[in-house]
């Protein structure tokens, strides 16, 4: 049994088929609060868009924005401005399309840093880009009132754009 009725002896977490339905729904809830109090999720969204702010935060110095900030995620020494975006690939979904980028054309952000992870949630490729390239590189979708980026390995090798993976590795 999960929550306050959970035994101390343990639990094969590799073998779920045990839990009932309503179990994993609750150690899921379990989880992302633990997540939360450890200060790497801010939010009650899926995990990745919150992981990818906090480790981005913790690896390159830089300072979240409140939650409701509009247009970035964080702010560097130098008061530069940073998006921050996550995709986490699975087994059934490799797509790198990140989340929506809203008014670009505002001028938000100085940087979006995109981190594409693993199914373990290792970093497998992260970038550092310049607002100019995302301009060039996101493409508009009238129907989501913003602009969609997939992030290809090819990427890295683009002018304005700063291979950063080893720094979040």
């Amino acid at each position: 049994m999960v929550g306050s009725k959970m035994r101390s002896t343990s639990i094969d977490l590799t073998n779920t088929t045990q839990f009932k339905i309503k179990d994993l729904l609750l150690l899921h809830n379990a989880l992302l609060q633990e997540l939360r109090n450890r200060n790497i999720l801010r939010t009650t969204n899926n995990p990745t868009g919150d992981y990818a702010e906090w480790l981005a935060k913790e690896r390159l110095n830089l300072k979240l924005a409140t939650p409701s900030a509009k247009g970035y995620d964080a702010i560097d020494a130098n008061e530069k401005k940073y998006q921050i975006k996550g995709r986490h690939l699975t087994a059934v979904n490799q797509s790198m399309q990140l989340g929506t980028l809203r008014n670009l054309d505002q001028f938000q952000f100085d940087y979006l840093i995109a981190i594409i992870f693993e199914e373990d949630w290792s970093v497998k490729f992260a970038a550092k880009i310049s607002h100019s390239k995302v301009m060039q590189i996101a493409t508009p979708k009238s129907n989501i009132n913003g602009h969609i980026m997939h992030f290809h390995p090819n990427i890295l090798n683009y002018d304005g754009v700063d291979d950063i993976t080893e720094q979040l590795i």
